[in-house]
């Protein structure tokens, strides 16, 4: 059972599920992934060219598992689109008559006062929104209130209650006075407009990395004008398992083989880790069985001291994913060090076993012993999974305790099996000695 229950274990890959839950970072951090459906931890590749990363970029809004690109290629468009829109820049510019006043009547200043209701509800709700994610007193609610303030004219009075609501009773106090006023608003506002336009149809060239503020090209653009950086988020939940995170790896690495960043340096990290922990419990298994074959010069005492061993880390590694918990960075580290520390049981009751020939004895003595000293072991390892704040260093503490006490298990009930069944317990050549 439990042997099967091994392949249910799962890699944690979320490094923030690894940090106390409860620090504002994040707190913070989840509200983000929650509210925008996002992941903060992005990927990067550089084009040499704005061409080249308008073409990363096309492929990249066709990979479903990218959230967000942030690219040159959106700022400065391609040639042929370019021309199409100096094409209807040119064709508004050469309106004759752009806009026409417009006469307010009662009606419309009763729908007037209906969009503005609905406005103070949208921007109570954006506060609100942005409030969850980011905290009070952030810049969205700083620039909603100044907006607020701005347009309407209010030094005084609390944000999307009172302002909306003096107004609303305002025009709808004498509608026809201010059917009148609005009227001329709009004939204002039409000229103003217009002017607006105008100025900005006189554009008749094309947009060039020059005529982008330093804000969008200071962080995305080379000193040499041309080799550019593509950023790439992907969605909130490529980092809930091992193969999306892997999938999307291959996914962007096959987009652009040169692409690095978060997703990539994890799937680094856990190649590495795997090879480097497999190798290192080999050579430690290794190494161990190797002094056993020296020290007792008996394939099968060796067979009996490394069982318990063995056994443990099945039991250990299929109880892991049954009672919830993941495998990750810091705790896979531990496995080498259990097979430091499980063997010792196995050696200490086999040694014993073989000096005195009876299973009674060695576990009234010896199993005594390595079943006190397994389990102040592991109330100091327990203890480090209980108390400790971060998740990373108790995942430390409970594999270790799983680790000591599914070898401790396995030394006081099946190692007496094996003992059971030689032959003539009392006689050691029967036991597998060799001469």
């Amino acid at each position: 059972m439990f042997l099967s229950a091994v392949k249910l274990n799962r890699f944690e890959t979320d490094f923030m599920q690894l940090e106390p839950q409860h620090m504002p970072s994040i707190v913070n951090y989840k509200k983000i992934m929650e509210k925008y459906d996002i992941s903060p931890f992005h990927s990067m590749v550089i084009a040499e060219n704005i061409e080249e990363a308008r073409k990363l970029t096309n492929k990249l809004e066709e990979e479903p598992m990218v959230a967000e690109i942030n690219s040159i290629a959106y700022f400065i468009p391609a040639e042929e689109e370019q021309k199409a829109r100096l094409a209807l820049i040119e064709e508004i510019r050469n309106m004759p008559e752009r806009y026409t006043n417009y006469d307010y009547s009662v009606e419309d200043v009763e729908a007037f006062a209906g969009e503005v209701q609905r406005l103070e509800w949208n921007i109570i709700e954006m506060g609100d929104l942005s409030v969850a994610g980011l905290g009070e007193n952030n810049k969205i609610v700083k620039k909603r209130n100044r907006m607020i303030r701005e347009i309407f004219g209010a030094e005084t009075g609390k944000p999307g209650k009172e302002v909306f609501q003096k107004l609303i009773s305002l025009v709808e106090s004498d509608p026809q006075l201010y059917a009148k006023r609005l009227s001329r608003l709009d004939a204002y506002f039409v000229q103003a407009m217009d002017r607006n336009v105008n100025a900005m149809t006189q554009v008749n060239r094309k947009i060039t990395v020059a005529d982008l503020p330093e804000s969008i090209t200071k962080g995305l653009m080379a000193e040499n004008g041309e080799r550019n950086l593509v950023l790439i988020y992907p969605q909130k939940g490529i980092f809930d398992d091992l193969q999306s995170t892997m999938h999307f790896n291959e996914a962007l690495e096959e987009i652009a083989p040169g692409i690095t960043g978060s997703t990539q340096i994890l799937v680094t990290w856990l190649e590495e880790i795997n090879q480097t922990l497999w190798k290192a419990a080999l050579f430690i298994f290794g190494t161990v069985i190797l002094f056993l074959l020296l020290n007792f010069r008996s394939i099968l005492y060796t067979i009996f001291a490394s069982v318990p061993l063995l056994v443990g880390l099945i039991w250990m590694m299929g109880v892991y994913p049954l009672v919830g918990f993941k495998l990750n960075f810091f705790n896979v580290l531990m496995i080498p060090l259990i097979i430091g520390m499980g063997i010792d049981f196995g050696i200490h009751i086999a040694h014993r076993f073989r000096t005195e020939g009876n299973i009674e004895t060695t576990y009234r003595y010896t199993g005594k012993a390595v079943f006190l000293s397994a389990l102040t072991t592991m109330i100091g390892f327990g203890s480090l999974g209980l108390i400790a704040s971060f998740p990373s260093i108790a995942s430390m503490g409970v594999i270790l305790f799983f680790g000591i006490a599914s070898t401790l298990l396995t030394t006081l009930i099946i190692l007496p099996a094996l003992f059971g069944l030689l032959k003539k317990p009392g006689d050691k050549d029967s036991q597998g000695e060799k001469k």
